[in-house]
């Protein structure tokens, strides 16, 4: 039942498409801290930008791009200051007809 009431809940039409909330996802999804990995990933990237500057702006536009899109958004100094499990924001699903 849970399914069907997040979907009674989160349905409805945006710019001719439905969106829907993810049926799978828990409220308040509690995260590892990764952050030794985040770290590793950014240096390795940073070595491949270094050899084909190319890719770094292919990269950035993307980035740019979700953040126009509202995809994402940068942590305010609060966020980015608190201890503890970080959570995953419950976002939305658009589905094409």
């Amino acid at each position: 039942m849970r399914a069907v009431d997040m979907l009674q809940k989160t349905t409805r039409m945006c710019g001719g498409h439905y969106e829907t909330g993810l049926l799978w996802c828990n409220e308040e999804l509690k995260l590892p801290n990764n952050r030794s990995q985040a770290e590793r990933r950014l240096d390795s990237l940073k070595r491949k930008f270094s050899c084909d500057p190319g890719l770094e702006d292919k990269y950035r536009a993307v980035i740019d791009d979700n953040f126009a899109k509202g995809h994402a958004r940068k942590m305010s100094a609060a966020e980015a200051a608190k201890k503890g499990p970080k959570n995953l924001v419950r976002t939305t699903l658009c589905c094409y007809q």
